[in-house]
């Protein structure tokens, strides 16, 4: 039996550039994509599509520029899986200064309000899912902006 429980979440909907999208802790600067040492190659973690970097993770889209809708979830423990739903998860850990996550596209715009994922200096496991990959894979045309073309859940609980 599963006693995990969602404490917190925030969504919005932000616009994807260059094909990423960042989860970054909410304090201080945002990562400057031209200065992200993921872009070089030096990964610290890689899993699928999801990139750990120092206080960030960063995710690749299956487009280049699109709408994507993204929740972010607080949990009390690890929450069960949510396979069916979603085509793609991959999992990290992110030691987080603050304790606040918030996700936003290489443009800067964020999501929302940032969301208190864990205590200040404690390590956070994540999961993240994606669903619309394949569709935008297929039709080859990710520019338009009327509708939300990717959709991703990032859920977030303490590491034992």
């Amino acid at each position: 039996m599963n006693n995990s429980q969602k404490i917190g979440s925030v969504r919005g909907v932000t616009t994807i550039t260059y094909g990423l999208l960042y989860f970054q802790e909410a304090c201080g600067n945002l990562v400057d994509w031209s200065d992200d040492p993921l872009m070089e190659g030096k990964k610290v973690i890689t899993s699928g599509y999801l990139s750990e970097g120092d206080g960030y993770l960063r995710v690749e889209s299956s487009g280049h520029t699109l709408l994507a809708g993204v929740e972010i979830q607080a949990w009390n423990r690890e929450p069960p899986l949510e396979l069916t739903e979603w085509e793609i998860s991959a999992d990290a850990s992110l030691k987080l200064r603050s304790g606040f996550i918030i996700a936003y596209g290489m443009d800067g715009e964020a999501i929302g309000e940032d969301l208190v994922v864990g205590p200040a200096g404690a390590i956070s496991n994540v999961r993240v899912y994606s669903r619309g990959r394949r569709r935008l894979r297929e039709i080859h045309d990710d520019f338009d902006f009327d509708e939300i073309q990717e959709e991703y859940l990032a859920q977030f609980w303490p590491a034992p």
